[in-house]
């Protein structure tokens, strides 16, 4: 009966042979009846962002693997916490000018909900070597309309611009 007659939105309590019987009718809170489900927590993760902005203006940029979170889209390096964060800005850059945390950004996936602390470093020169890992390039900031972004990564690289 409920997924006929006995619905959220539109009763049919006039077509439904036990409304004598039922206490939704008789106490008129039919509105109310069947209510919805509690939603689930959902769990948190947390990651770190790099922002790597170079002299030239240009961003360091990773693509992610093809299945998975985000499959296949350029977004930005990942680190599991802060410390991460710490070792692997000290394996890659020596001479930055400006290193800080940016404001926090919030996603929601339908399993998970991600918090995501980026970082902002910005280099006082040229740096060799760091795009000449698998995946990893340079964009410059003001072309990144072309690339596939995820959503969050796409709100936090337009407040460097």
């Amino acid at each position: 009966l409920g997924a006929t007659l006995c619905r959220r939105s539109k009763p049919r309590c006039g077509d439904c042979p036990v409304a004598g019987d039922c206490a939704a009718c008789g106490q008129d809170r039919i509105a109310e009846f069947p209510a919805k489900k509690p939603r689930k927590a959902l769990p948190l993760k947390e990651v770190v962002m790099p922002v790597v902005v170079n002299v030239n203006g240009e961003v360091l940029l990773e693509k992610r693997p093809p299945v998975g979170i985000w499959g296949g889209l350029w977004s930005l390096p990942e680190c599991a916490d802060k410390a991460a964060f710490d070792r692997w800005r000290k394996e890659r850059f020596t001479a930055v000018h400006l290193s800080e945390e940016m404001e926090q950004v919030k996603h929601t996936f339908s399993h998970f909900q991600l918090l995501i602390q980026p970082c902002r470093i910005e280099l006082c020169e040229e740096v060799v070597g760091v795009a000449d890992e698998v995946g990893m390039v340079w964009h410059p900031l003001s072309q990144l309309g072309r690339l596939g972004l995820p959503t969050p990564v796409r709100r936090i690289l337009q407040w460097c611009e």
